[in-house]
Parts: structure tokens; sequence; C-alpha cells
């Protein structure tokens, strides 16, 4: 270290007038603090423990250059990622400070821990609002999937034809009349219906209608839903079980075995 000043010998003591005491390094330390100049502070500091090792307060000037505050109550505000009682400085200035230091340093670390509870504990609440809110949408969104589900198998859009059941059970048609699939004026008691090359419908006793001669649906019974894709048609019964009529011998259509399908409508 770099002393300057005048030099007289009293005594056999060396005394250096105008030389840098550890004060004067320590208030020069508070001064870069306050502006944010924590490179020089931090010098400075070390500057003063040189001459003291047992410096509390330049221990302290350290902690704050090193966390980057600038006020000393700003230590109870730090990220709760620099945890005070870690730092090397914060620690020896606690070790070697006075009593009044270590109280005001022991209530920084005290409030730091309790901001650091109070936000541990918002999040964990924004976390359980957020997740409460995603369950009520989910909530809002089924209860309209299963309103909506109704009217979806009330009506069918497909080969160039729309087909709707009315309230009373009848059907309404309209578009591409191909194979005269638009043929459902004399239908009742129809609760589902599905469209393309020909349009089925469900009766509300699950028996089945179908548009056109190409298809005999007479023998099915107990059928709880019905879809049509091209001429293939496919009716679930209640039982889960399903039946399959169309393109003869194709085994992607094989649906003999099928057990348990009906629970996938609701």
């Amino acid at each position: 270290m770099e002393v300057t000043g005048k030099v007289q010998v009293e005594g056999g003591t060396v005394q250096v007038e105008g030389a840098a005491n550890k004060e004067s390094l320590l208030k020069r330390g508070w001064i870069l603090l306050g502006d944010r100049n924590w490179a020089e502070a931090k010098r400075c500091f070390e500057r003063s423990l040189d001459i003291d090792p047992e410096y509390a307060e330049a221990y302290l000037g350290l902690c704050m250059a090193d966390l980057q505050v600038s006020e000393r109550t700003s230590l109870s505000h730090t990220s709760p990622r620099f945890k005070l009682p870690r730092d090397k400085n914060y620690i020896n200035a606690i070790r070697i400070g006075s009593d009044a230091l270590k109280a005001e340093l022991k209530e920084y670390h005290r409030i730091q821990r309790q901001n650091a509870e109070e936000s541990e504990r918002k999040y964990e609440e924004h976390l359980a609002r957020e997740q409460a809110e995603r369950e009520a949408n989910i909530e809002r969104l089924r209860s309209v999937r299963e309103k909506w589900a109704a009217f979806a198998r009330r009506i069918s859009a497909e080969g160039g034809n729309t087909v709707a059941v009315k309230s009373d059970g009848t059907v309404l048609a309209v578009g591409n009349n191909q194979w005269n699939k638009n043929c459902v004026s004399d239908w009742t008691d129809i609760i589902a219906v599905s469209t393309d090359n020909v349009t089925l419908g469900l009766r509300d006793d699950g028996t089945v209608v179908v548009t056109g001669d190409k298809h005999d649906v007479s023998s099915w019974r107990n059928i709880a839903a019905v879809f049509v894709s091209n001429s293939d048609l496919v009716g679930l019964r209640r039982d889960g079980t399903a039946i399959h009529m169309g393109i003869v011998g194709d085994l992607k259509n094989d649906i003999s075995e099928w057990t348990g399908a009906y629970r996938y409508l609701s």
C-alpha cells in the first residue's frame, strides 16, 4: 500500500501526517457505494482492512459492494438467492462487530428471510389460483362440450349435403341429393344423424334407418350411436359392441370383436 504524507519520528514512533487511515478509507468507500462504483468501493474497504484486519464496518462495506447495494437497509431487500449468512464478509462483520452492529445485521437478515417467505407464499398462492382457474376452465369447457355433444349428434354435414334433427324428431336435409341421400322427409323419432354418401338416422328406440336401397339396417337393434363415412356404416350398441356395414372383405372394417366402445361416446 502506498503511503504519502509528512513523516516524523518521535521517541521511536513513526507518524505519517496526511496519510489515509482506516476511517478515511471507510468513509471514502461509503461515498463510492453511493455512487454505485462497486469496484473502487471494494478497494477502499480492502485497504481499510489492510490497516485493521478486524474492522467490522469494512467487512460490512465489502458485503454491500459484493451485493451491489448502496444503503445498509437495502441488505434486507436483497434477493433470497443471496442469503446473508452465507456471505463471508457478512459473517466476519457479525463475528467481530459490536453488539449494535450484530443486532443491526441480524435484523436485516430477519427481514430478508421474512420477505423471502412472503414472496414464496404469494408465489404458491399464485400457482394455486392458476391451477384453480385452469380446473374451472376445464370444467366450463367440459360442460360446453357436453351440451354441444348432443347437438353434434343431431347435425351432420358431409359429401355436399347437410342434415339436421328437429326438436320433434323429424329430419331436415339440404344440398347434394345424389343417391337420394336427402330423402328423409318421412323419418320420425330420430335422435341422431350422420351423412356422407348415404344418410343414417338413429331412432329413440335404438333402431336405425338409412337412405337409398344399398344397405339394409333393419336388423340393427340397441344402437346408441351411428356414423357414416363414404358408404361405410357403423353403429355402436349400448352394450359397447359395434356393427359395420359397407365394403365387403375389407379387414380394416372388421369391428365384430369391439367391446366397451360406448363409453367413448359420453
